[in-house]
């Protein structure tokens, strides 16, 4: 049985709930060559590897996500994307420096969503665009209540994702 949570996620999630709705994403986000995309708390790289084509040699597309772990497997399916560790709470990028950012299903796990949400607007250059997917609340949805506490008793509750940030 598969222990490494980045495994289970790119193995498992991805095919059958995270690409097909990153595609939906990428349809409305409209992504153009040239452009710079920041695909914030990427987990694996879904986002940015599907992108990342699209963009051409002119454009750029960074990945940024805490957990070292779903970098590192983001790194070695998606070497055309630039990744960075770090925290959507507290970015490190210059102000204006995106013309796309998109989040998928990160912004709920953020400890404070709103400086999360601020982080974005000062990164995205005017004009810009954001594209979020967001679950709602875990007692609001109790299919993803039951999701989320089966993952939890796989991956174990020492899962950085589940401490909160």
């Amino acid at each position: 049985m598969e222990h490494d949570p980045a495994q289970i996620y790119e193995t498992h999630l991805a095919p059958t709930i995270f690409r097909p709705l990153a595609r939906v994403l990428i349809d409305l986000a409209r992504p153009k060559p040239s452009e710079h995309i920041l695909d914030a708390a990427c987990g694996t790289g879904v986002v940015a590897r599907l992108i990342a084509p699209m963009i051409g040699q002119s454009g750029k597309v960074v990945g940024l996500d805490f957990d070292p772990v779903m970098l590192s497997m983001a790194k070695s399916l998606g070497p055309d994307v630039e990744w960075h560790e770090g925290d959507l709470q507290n970015l490190s990028f210059a102000d204006d420096l995106f013309d796309l950012v998109i989040c998928q299903q990160g912004l709920q796990f953020l400890t404070d969503p709103a400086a999360g949400l601020r982080q974005i607007y000062r990164v995205l250059r005017p004009g810009g665009r954001v594209v979020l997917a967001i679950w709602t609340e875990l007692a609001k949805s109790p299919g993803h209540a039951v999701l989320f506490r089966a993952l939890g008793t796989l991956l174990g509750t020492n899962n950085p994702r589940q401490r909160g940030r």
